[in-house]
């Protein structure tokens, strides 16, 4: 029995979330606030070893990441009324995500979502040139938001065409002079205020995006022995996977055909919002468990 840290004369009933301290009715939790100003409100963000990590705090975390949610939609929400476009913009992610999917059954992938506000989630550019989910069709284009991985090192590729042929993809990713990136980073005319901060953010996610593509290039000309090049014999010594997220296995891979198209690739796959093909040695694919 543990007695009430506050009168020491009661029986402990009650606990402090915030710093522990055991009391034995509300006229004590009240003194106990009062004498230590303590809030009474546990400290979301405090360590918690893992061996002290239990069923409760694994529901509080729960309870703050929805409590997250909500007030991250509500501030949206606030924002959106005040420009007086609450439905336009309100419902673009559900539409995007509407759009999305149709367009993948129609192609016979299962297009899943990672969790809500997740970097992964966040990040993926993959889009549709449809402006509503009631007009997506068979000859709806997709363009995916592809990463490609090689040993530790990885490199976003957006706005892929879904009719380029794999070797086509590989191609385009090792021989873009980074000519995009550049043209991003040079400005006509000086800005100021808010437009040039934002300016100088994307000016950074250029060269953060540039300097990831001259990294891989790198560890591509070290894992297969020279510059990759076009129509060579680089290809032949190259195998192509993409990761199959929904099994929870770190080697599980769909093998791709090169000579086909990524939609043809992607055909009766399972896509956790977008690609991830792994560039893989032919000598080393044994070491994967390929579906």
């Amino acid at each position: 029995m543990q007695i009430c840290k506050v009168c020491s004369d009661k029986e402990a009933i009650y606990c402090c979330p915030r710093c522990s301290i055991r009391t034995c009715s509300l006229q004590c939790v009240t003194i106990h606030k009062k004498n230590t100003e303590c809030s009474g409100k546990r400290n979301v963000t405090s360590y918690i070893s893992l061996q002290e990590f239990n069923e409760a705090n694994l529901k509080d975390d729960i309870n703050f990441l929805e409590s997250t949610a909500k007030r991250a939609k509500s501030d949206d929400s606030v924002g959106y009324s005040v420009l007086n476009k609450p439905a336009e913009h309100l419902n673009c992610n559900k539409m995007v995500l509407a759009k999305l999917s149709k367009a993948a059954s129609l192609r016979n992938i299962e297009y899943r979502l990672a969790p809500f506000l997740t970097a992964r989630r966040k990040s993926n550019s993959t889009f549709c040139n449809c402006n509503h989910p009631k007009k997506v069709n068979s000859s709806t284009k997709m363009f995916w938001h592809v990463r490609w991985v090689l040993n530790n090192r990885k490199v976003e590729d957006r706005k892929v065409d879904e009719d380029l042929k794999i070797k086509e993809m590989l191609e385009n990713l090792m021989n873009q002079n980074g000519t995009e990136s550049n043209e991003t980073l040079s400005f006509t005319k000086p800005l100021s205020g808010s437009l040039q901060s934002k300016t100088l953010i994307e000016k950074g996610d250029c060269v953060s995006e540039l300097t990831s593509r001259l990294l891989f290039r790198s560890e591509f000309e070290q894992a297969f022995g020279g510059q990759f090049k076009t129509g060579g014999a680089t290809l032949a010594s190259i195998c192509i996977g993409m990761l199959a997220e929904h099994l929870n296995q770190p080697k599980a891979i769909y093998l791709f055909d090169q000579n086909k198209t990524l939609r043809d690739n992607l055909d009766g796959k399972v896509v956790v919002e977008h690609p991830i093909l792994l560039l893989i040695p032919s000598s080393a694919v044994e070491e994967y468990t390929l579906i």
